[in-house]
This record gives C-alpha cells, sequence and structure tokens, in this order.
C-alpha cells in the first residue's frame, strides 16, 4: 500500500510541475518572437533608409562591364572547359612523339590527359577516339578537338580503366589538328 501512495504522489507531482515547465516555455517563446520581431522592424527600417532617405549616388555605386573584376582562377576555369574528360592517348604506329605532342595539344585545350603510351598494336590506320565511360558526347567533342572524323567515335566501354576518352593515333596523324600547324613532323 505505501508504495501505491508512492506512485500517487509521484505522478501528482507530474501534473503540479507539468504546468509549471509550460509557462516557462511560454515564457522564453514570446521572448524570442519579441526580440525576432524588434530585429526584423530594424531591418525593414534600415532598408528603407537606405532606398528612399538616404539618396545614394547611383553613378559610383554601378560596375560597368569594363570594370568587372576578374580573378585568375575564373579566367582558367573558363580557359579550361574540357577540364573533366579524362583522356588516355595512345600511340597506334610506332613513330616516337606524335602521343606526347598530342597529350600536350590536348592539356593546352584543357583536357586531363591522365596516360600517355604505346597501343597493342602498331598497325592503326586511322586515328580512333573510343569513349570509355559511355560519356559518347565527351568523345565526339575530344573529337573535334583533334579533327577526328566523327565516323572514328567508337564506343568500346571499360569503367575498369577510370578515364573517359582514348585515342589512338594512326597513320593519319599528320591531319590532326597538333600536326597541322606544326612544320617538323616526327
Amino acid at each position: 500500500m505505501p508504495r501505491r501512495k508512492a506512485r500517487r504522489k509521484t505522478f501528482k507531482t507530474v501534473l503540479r510541475n507539468r504546468g509549471k515547465g509550460k509557462t516557462a516555455g511560454n515564457m522564453f517563446l514570446n521572448t524570442s518572437i519579441g526580440v525576432l520581431t524588434l530585429l526584423t522592424l530594424a531591418l525593414i527600417y534600415s532598408w528603407g533608409h537606405r532606398q528612399f532617405i538616404a539618396n545614394p549616388d547611383f553613378n559610383n555605386a554601378l560596375i560597368t562591364l569594363a570594370d568587372k573584376p576578374t580573378t585568375l582562377t575564373s579566367r582558367m576555369w573558363m580557359e579550361k572547359r574540357f577540364r573533366d574528360i579524362k583522356v588516355e592517348v595512345l600511340n597506334g604506329i610506332g613513330i616516337d612523339g606524335i602521343a606526347a605532342r598530342t597529350t600536350e595539344y590536348l592539356r593546352e585545350k584543357g583536357f586531363d590527359v591522365v596516360k600517355t603510351g604505346d597501343a597493342g598494336r602498331t598497325d592503326y590506320i586511322f586515328s580512333v577516339v573510343k569513349d570509355r565511360a559511355g560519356n559518347l558526347h565527351s568523345a565526339r567533342r575530344l573529337a573535334e578537338v583533334l579533327h577526328v572524323d566523327t565516323l572514328l567515335v567508337l564506343q568500346e566501354l571499360n569503367k575498369s580503366l577510370i578515364l573517359d576518352v582514348t585515342v589512338v593515333l594512326g597513320r593519319d596523324y599528320a591531319y590532326l589538328a597538333p600536326f597541322t600547324a606544326a612544320e617538323d613532323l616526327p
């Protein structure tokens, strides 16, 4: 029996404290709402004062297009529009230096060339661009930059290579963009 009384007292105590806590919580919320209302009114007054009363000098406030600030990083970002395409350049005919020159050209254009080397064979007649990641659009963009015919853009998916496009240079390399402007062909 005393145990049951203890429970009743505890329940009554909880009911009494419940009302007190609720009052304290309401007071905190009302105070917070009041402070936020004052801050909102202060912001509205400040904005209105700046817009209509202070009369700012708009001629000096506007930035002309010529004065638009540019940073080195933003310029670099804009110039490297192909930076998200990872490329592998392979020499498919065995002539020294053509993969390195193509790599240098593609990096100048902003591509991320992650590997350069020799293809498994050396009898490629035409240069080929292979899509490796299922993004044929990237392979076509690279083919356009190199001046490879879009008919020679193939889709050979191999996601284990961790790159987007493979370029295999063939015997027609002299007609590609890295070599058309060059005077000394390898």
